[in-house]
């Protein structure tokens, strides 16, 4: 059963438990809530692990796509392996974590109304802050 697609399969349903895990519990409270509170740290760690995890499920199913087209339309050029799969799957969680490091860089809390920031945690928001924006 250690096939190439079965790898493959394995590390979609990672990446799926990861989304599940990083997007619906923060999701959930903030669209409740309308509130951040998870404080600044997280509001740069969870963001980045859900577009990490999502980067991960489309990088898989691209991968997967593009074995199967490998084996339907040149199946003698091309020799699908499983140290090929492992390779391509250390690669895609490479490349998802290292693309989503600007998102990290700019996430910020911020309050919604800065008057009342020293007095409640209330209408906090995790947003991006991209520096000096000139419209």
């Amino acid at each position: 059963m250690r096939t190439v697609t079965n790898y493959f399969i394995v590390n979609l349903s990672l990446a799926d438990i990861l989304v599940t895990l990083t997007c619906l519990p923060a999701t959930l409270v903030v669209d409740i809530t309308e509130t951040w509170f998870l404080g600044n740290s997280l509001c740069k760690v969870i963001p980045y692990l859900q577009t990490v995890s999502v980067s991960v499920s489309v990088l898989t199913l691209s991968c997967i796509a593009l074995d199967r087209w490998y084996a339907i339309c040149h199946p003698l050029m091309f020799k699908s392996t499983a140290k090929r799969a492992r390779n391509s799957i250390l690669v895609i969680w490479m490349v998802s974590c290292l693309i989503m490091i600007p998102q990290t860089i700019v996430m910020e809390c911020s309050s919604m109304f800065p008057g009342l920031a020293n007095k409640t945690i209330l209408f906090t928001v995790c947003d991006e802050h991209w520096g000096s924006e000139c419209w």
